[in-house]
């Protein structure tokens, strides 16, 4: 009895430490306080901190509860961080304040403190998720929330063509320039799951028109225009 309870909690904290680490990065995404007086890209992070940890207490009581631990392979894991190695070598030979360096004025995404902390998402996803089933909730959550940010988007787009004072570049990621890192993301995930997965006529087709609306937003993202 007492081997049953311990598979069923441990599968528990498993299946939690998953969905934790599944909800953590679209929530962070079009999470937001409507409030001037508190930054955007700081409420994000704070999301993204919180539910790394609470996913890494989680798996870490799930390894410990089965006595073992299954690492990723080293090069990948050591790849993970060549970013971050990049960014901190720019940042010592940069000859600006360490504190502005590592991350900006309001916490921005460009900067060593923002990419050390994706990289141990990262590095904390590669631990976590192992079967393609743990991969189809990242990329079903994932879609749901670009859908939210583009559907919002355009909501703002339209209203910033229409006079009511509201800029079209307006959005729920952060700046505009992080607006299309997104998009961009969008599409690389959207091409891994149709070279991935198999779909349904509609779903696939909602996927491809999903895709083209976000390499839209990333040329204008991008653009000088």
């Amino acid at each position: 009895m007492n081997m049953i309870s311990g598979d069923v909690k441990r599968f528990s904290f498993e299946g939690l430490s998953v969905w934790t680490l599944a909800l953590t990065v679209p929530l962070a995404l079009i999470f937001f306080i409507p409030s001037e007086t508190v930054p955007m890209v700081s409420t994000k992070v704070l999301v993204l901190v919180l539910g790394s940890a609470l996913a890494f207490v989680l798996f870490a009581v799930a390894r410990l509860m089965k006595g073992s631990l299954s690492l990723p392979p080293l090069l990948l894991a050591g790849a993970l961080w060549l970013i971050p190695l990049a960014y901190a070598l720019s940042t010592l030979f940069s000859g600006v304040p360490f504190g502005t360096a590592l991350f900006g004025t309001e916490l921005e995404t460009d900067t060593l403190g923002f990419v050390f902390l994706l990289s141990a998402l990262t590095t904390l996803s590669a631990l976590i998720v192992r079967n393609a089933k743990h991969y189809k909730l990242f990329f079903v959550l994932g879609f749901i929330a670009l859908i939210a940010t583009l559907l919002a988007q355009i909501v703002f787009g339209i209203l910033g063509v229409s006079g009511t004072g509201i800029s079209a570049a307006t959005n729920i990621v952060g700046s505009f320039t992080d607006l299309g890192m997104v998009a961009g993301l969008g599409v690389v995930l959207i091409l891994m799951a149709l070279r991935s997965f198999s779909f349904r006529p509609v779903m696939h087709a909602t996927l491809v028109v999903t895709l083209l609306v976000a390499l839209l937003l990333l040329v204008i993202a991008n653009s000088n225009v």
